[in-house]
């Protein structure tokens, strides 16, 4: 059973991370992470999931109700996109899984984590960022952080966390936020830059006769 909270508002701002930190109050943690990589900002899609024990999600942020979803049985998300001229897609991801109790989860060196599937599937996928840990009073909880840039911006994307639960692991997801956003190429940015620079150096030259005269 899914449960659909479409929330339209912009002080949408942290709602899943306050859920989050009544799952994951906590003074000690260990793992791999600083929770170092933020969302990113202007954000144009988001899915924001909650899951209880008994399987059933609650849909906390969804900017597209209609097309975006999780699947429970795949452990998959989708996601769709706008496509805008920004040819750079920015992906990222925070999800919190149960721990089973008493256990230190540490990733297998072939570990996979969420692996992301654009579509059309030919398309450049790059992970940037990937962070852990354990955290809890009884460390019952693991924070996972992951990022990626897509090229060119797809028109929808798959991430596929089922290699969390391979072999085992002893891991379920309680919650998940994913967040996507389209931007320029760095060397656009770089470019545009440059190209102000003259501008700037103008109206310095104008300041200082004024400030002569």
């Amino acid at each position: 059973m899914v449960v659909g909270i479409n929330i339209k508002s912009k002080t949408k701002v942290n709602i899943m991370k306050r859920m989050l930190l009544v799952l994951s109050v906590a003074a000690l943690s260990v793992g791999q992470a600083n929770a170092s990589l933020l969302p990113p900002t202007g954000v144009q899609h988001e899915l924001s999931i909650t899951i209880d024990a008994n399987g059933a999600v609650t849909e906390v942020l969804n900017t597209d109700p209609n097309v975006n979803k999780y699947d429970t049985a795949t452990h998959t998300a989708y996601l769709v996109n706008e496509r805008p001229a920004n040819p750079v897609k920015h992906a990222w991801m925070y999800a919190v899984f149960n721990v089973a109790l008493g256990t230190t989860w540490i990733p297998a060196g072939n570990q996979s984590f969420c692996l992301v599937t654009p579509d059309p599937n030919n398309y450049l996928v790059s992970e940037t960022g990937k962070e852990w840990q354990q955290s809890g009073s009884s460390m019952q909880y693991l924070e996972v952080w992951q990022t990626w840039d897509i090229k060119p911006n797809p028109q929808a994307e798959s991430f596929d966390l089922s290699g969390f639960f391979a072999n085992n692991s002893g891991l379920t997801l309680r919650s998940l936020d994913i967040q996507t956003v389209c931007v320029p190429e760095p060397t656009t940015v770089m470019a545009g830059a440059l190209l102000l620079i003259p501008f700037g150096v103008s109206t310095i030259r104008k300041l200082r006769r004024h400030s002569v005269a």
